[in-house]
């Protein structure tokens, strides 16, 4: 077990060298809310437990000026820290413009592993720039998740500039929200399985919300238990949704926007509901995810590739709009089916599929193929504007 309180003293790393501005932070406690303020500069410290716990937390600068790095003007050299007392309500940060680095850093003050305790909402506006956020591991121990417990909401903004948002371990009792409107951005939540020392869920309570815009946004949603809805909107261009071993309480929507978008979820319970939208080009694969009600994958123009793979739900509709498309279902069971093929050449291929009632299926426009192989249990099925059926069913 490492000592919390000694390791995180004597194994603060400083950043790479960046830049050479001083950055001021303004740090205060008002009527009970830590306030963190940041200037124009690049500002880089980190948040953590205090020597009690209960309201207490350090201030680390740990930026490539640090020794000329100053919180409310005063400076402290070899990562010593700066104490603050009496936090009882909200954690509130703004570090302004400049290419900031902010990380949070759990574990109590005797336990690494205990969580730290965030009592109120934990607020962080990063600004423009090109921001870097770490949440609940260590720039030293990188093999060890120092969890977080926020008691209402956690809510992350950013601004201009490529951001990064890397979050693990962190426990929120209400909703979490990112907004990132501009910019290229990459939200990473590893999973818990990949630090050998330690093995934790990030987990919502009540809703999660990933709001991007019209960069090259990339998002890894891993082992997340999310109590309510997953929420995930792109915005343009050319982005990344990849989600593995979570768990959705409420119901799933991915909004992919325009642009080359790729989907990868895998080993996933989406809730009652999953649906997929996307107006370009999209690659769709589904790999063991389960949805009580529905799973839906409605797309535009574009050539989309849209794989369905060990998959159950009530009611599956895909439906793909113009474009050179190709579905394909494997080992998947259904209570209904529905897919609509729009213009273009496509093929449509089932194979090891079951359909309790009903399967609709519609080629669309175009010179358009069904293929259908191995155990096909379908108990109606309608076949419609295909040009070509191949049938390979045993």
């Amino acid at each position: 077990m490492i000592n919390n309180r000694m390791e995180k003293r004597l194994r603060m790393e400083v950043l790479e060298k960046k830049q050479l501005l001083a950055a001021d932070l303004s740090v205060a406690v008002i009527d009970g809310d830590l306030v963190i303020t940041g200037d124009a500069n690049p500002n880089a410290f980190a948040l953590r437990s205090g020597d009690t716990d209960g309201g207490q937390f350090e201030v680390v600068l740990i930026g490539p000026g640090q020794v000329d790095d100053t919180v409310n003007g005063v400076t402290k050299s070899d990562g010593e820290p700066f104490l603050f007392n009496g936090v009882t309500r909200d954690v509130i940060v703004n570090t302004g413009g400049g290419d900031d680095t902010v990380r949070i850093i759990g574990g109590s003050s005797t336990n690494e592993l205990d969580a730290l305790q965030f009592p109120g909402d934990l607020r962080i506006d990063l600004g423009d720039g090109e921001d870097e956020l770490f949440m609940g591991t260590s720039a030293s121990f990188t093999l060890t998740q120092f969890p977080l417990a926020i008691a209402d909401d956690l809510v992350i903004l950013g601004g201009a500039g490529n951001d990064t948002f890397d979050v693990t371990a962190v426990h929120v009792a209400d909703d979490f929200t990112i907004v990132d409107t501009e910019g290229s951005n990459t939200l990473t939540m590893p999973l818990g399985l990949s630090f050998p020392n330690s093995n934790e869920s990030t987990t919502i309570g009540d809703d999660f919300a990933i709001l991007m815009g019209n960069g090259n946004d990339q998002v890894f949603v891993n082992q997340t238990i999310v109590g309510d809805n997953l929420f995930v909107d792109l915005g343009g261009g050319d982005d990344a949704v990849d989600g593995l071993l979570s768990t959705i309480n409420g119901s799933t929507f991915v909004n992919l926007g325009s642009g080359s978008n790729q989907v990868d979820i895998a080993v996933t319970d989406a809730g009652n509901s999953l649906t997929i939208l996307g107006s370009g080009a999209n690659d769709v694969v589904l790999t063991q995810v389960n949805a009580s009600s529905l799973i839906a994958v409605i797309t535009a123009s574009g050539d989309d590739l849209i794989t369905l793979d060990g998959c159950t739900t009530g009611t599956g509709i895909i439906t793909t709009g113009d474009g050179q498309d190709e579905v394909e279902i494997f080992d998947s069971a259904f209570e209904m089916l529905f897919v609509k093929l729009g213009k273009g050449d496509d093929i449509l291929t089932l194979e090891d599929v079951e359909v309790l009632k009903l399967a609709l299926l519609h080629g669309g426009q175009g010179n358009d193929t069904l293929v259908e192989s191995g155990d096909i249990d379908i108990n109606l099925e309608l076949d419609l504007a295909f040009e070509t059926i191949e049938d390979y069913t045993v």
